[in-house]
């Protein structure tokens, strides 16, 4: 499916459920993890409407690969394959937690009581 078609549906009222049915079903079509996890960033991209979504596969050292990634109209540079230390998600989640609260900032503070 293109990134048009994903768009255009995104911007017609694209709902959490349709996604998730979505995806579901492409996960049935398939049993290449690579084939669901590109399927699955290019469902996530265009219902959030970003320029770019990554799945990280983290290592029990806490660093990162990129394993999947959609990027719209391809308008910023490939990140898939590379590796991050875990030094660059600390300081990525220190940026985010010191502009947001929210609920997704409970993904870097699991402690944290609701």
């Amino acid at each position: 499916m293109s990134d048009k078609t994903l768009s255009n549906e995104s911007s017609n009222g694209l709902n959490e459920g349709t996604l998730l049915n979505r995806m579901t079903n492409r996960i049935r079509q398939s049993l290449e993890l690579q084939e669901i996890l590109s399927a699955t960033v290019r469902e996530v991209r265009s219902f959030l409407g970003t320029d770019r979504v990554k799945i990280y596969q983290f290592q029990a050292d806490g660093s990162g690969q990129v394993i999947a990634e959609s990027i719209h109209d391809n308008r910023l540079p490939s990140l898939l394959g590379l590796f991050f230390h875990q030094a660059i998600f600390h300081l990525l989640a220190g940026s985010y937690l010191s502009k947001h609260d929210n609920a997704a900032s409970l993904i870097f503070r699991p402690n944290r009581s609701l």
